[in-house]
């Protein structure tokens, strides 16, 4: 995905007078050809990246869309104060791309992890949240939301689905109907999902956008009076928007997700899947026991 991201910013420096690239400690040799072309439009701005946040701000508000990237706990958690005022209060228009999600940089210890980004974000006025499986799904949404007039913040991982399907913002794919309940996936976590629910009676829907959150396609296409929700990240996110959408059914519901107390933990994404619960053969346990309780 972040190969991606170099190509569509360096080709968006090219074609829009508009974009500003801002670096933030990282990624300075992929865009270098882009930094020395447009030495005023593609810069670093180095480990400052609360400072970064409001040199966006004041872009944004001279009419240009600033895109600035970093590691996601960097680029969230260290900025909060100034993404929440400098971009959510105001309602200004940026691009803020994260790298490492959850868990890519286990290797770094829990300073490099981030599974908080989504739910810290979700509590911020006028912040849309993407969530792509795939490097095309990446590419796809990036288009439609880049210059729609608001914060947004992509989620960048090493970890994706196998398949991509033909996403919009804003818009939730059905990916299986079933009976017996529903499985709402978010970006990556569909593959693990499909893997488990193979040949489970269940409805799928896939999300790679969670804010704004599409009930829409969730109310229509609700299954049974069971809900389990899986995101790769601190589970719940989405669990409130889920309620909200559906407050006239009466439900059960599950979260599947990262459990904000015992995390860290040295070694890769397969050294700690099973700890985390992501395995396709725990998952299957817990969605049919869920399905039967």
């Amino acid at each position: 995905m972040v190969s991606r991201f170099v190509k569509e910013v360096s080709d968006l420096i090219e074609k829009d007078p508009r974009t500003v690239l801002l670096l933030s400690g990282i990624r300075q040799f992929s865009f270098r050809e882009v930094m020395g072309k447009y030495p005023e439009r593609a810069f670093d701005i180095g480990i400052m990246e609360d400072c970064a946040v409001s040199v966006a701000a004041g872009l944004s508000a001279s009419g240009l869309i600033p895109f600035l990237h970093t590691w996601a706990p960097f680029l969230v958690e260290r900025t909060y104060e100034q993404l929440k005022l400098d971009f959510g209060a105001q309602g200004l228009q940026g691009n803020f791309i994260s790298a490492g999600a959850s868990y890519d940089l286990t290797d770094f210890g829990e300073s490099h992890y981030c599974p908080a980004d989504v739910p810290i974000l979700k509590q911020i006025d006028n912040m849309e949240i993407i969530v792509p499986g795939t490097v095309e799904e990446f590419g796809r949404l990036l288009a439609g939301a880049y210059d729609d007039g608001k914060p947004t913040y992509y989620r960048l991982s090493d970890r994706t689905n196998e398949k991509s399907y033909e996403v919009s913002f804003g818009k939730a794919v059905v990916i299986q109907k079933g009976s017996r309940g529903t499985v709402i996936a978010v970006g990556p976590m569909l593959d693990i999902i499909a893997k488990a629910a193979e040949d489970v009676d269940v409805t799928i829907l896939y999300y790679t956008t969670v804010e704004p959150f599409d009930t829409d396609t969730l109310k229509a296409n609700l299954a049974g009076d069971k809900v389990m929700i899986c995101e790769p990240y601190n589970s719940g996110a989405v669990l409130p928007d889920v309620m909200r959408g559906l407050s006239e059914e009466r439900i059960k519901t599950e979260c599947l997700g990262f459990d904000k107390t015992e995390f860290c933990r040295l070694g890769s994404y397969h050294d700690n899947e099973s700890r985390w619960g992501f395995d396709s053969r725990t998952v299957r346990r817990r969605l049919q026991d869920f399905l039967e309780g």
